[in-house]
């Protein structure tokens, strides 16, 4: 099930859109049968947040079995398309106003997309236990069906829900810097 042809995979919404519980049922049909198909492995070694959405969906002896296949499917381990990826992450066009009074679309999401995911989470390759906690919180209230217009958010917003405080941005900058010295002591 490949979708790297098309735009935007979940579509386009009106300006006055409020997302409801079906919208989120054909996006989660839609993001599990991308996940079960040959591109959930690739989904899984991408790490994050999709890595951890492909988790809940590929059983833990299938990527061991297919590493010992000898017949390897390209599509196995071939990275995720954006499209891809922005299909696991929920993603819709929506239309707003600037404040021209211009039409303009922005890009909305029922998860943070994977660029700002990896980019909010300073690289961590390892999946947290804090991570793991906002996860449950926010699928936890997904799957509720309690909507409201601002579950879909756009990317300055997942920033601002993602954003560290400055003492954890403190330690993990001097983490990042002890290890660089490490390596470069060790090399």
């Amino acid at each position: 099930m490949s979708i790297s042809g098309d735009k935007n995979a979940l579509g386009y919404r009106p300006l006055d859109y409020i997302p409801n519980k079906w919208d989120y049922c054909a996006y989660v049909t839609q993001c599990d049968a991308l996940l079960k198909s040959p591109w959930g492995c690739p989904a899984l070694m991408t790490g994050g947040l999709v890595g951890r959405m492909a988790r809940a969906l590929i059983p833990p002896n299938f990527f061991s079995a297919l590493l010992c296949s000898e017949d390897i499917d390209p599509a196995f381990v071939n990275p995720l398309t954006s499209t891809e990826l922005d299909l696991i992450c929920g993603v819709y066009c929506q239309e707003t106003v600037s404040s021209k009074g211009e039409k303009q679309v922005t890009r909305k999401s029922w998860w943070p997309p994977h660029h700002l995911w990896i980019k909010q989470q300073f690289g961590l390759a390892q999946w947290t236990n804090d991570a793991e906690s906002w996860y449950q919180r926010c699928h936890e209230k997904l799957s509720s069906g309690n909507f409201e217009a601002a579950d879909l958010m756009n990317g300055p917003s997942w920033r601002s829900a993602l954003r560290h405080t400055p003492a954890a941005k403190k330690l993990i900058s001097k983490m990042e810097s002890l290890a660089a010295a490490y390596i470069q002591s060790n090399t």
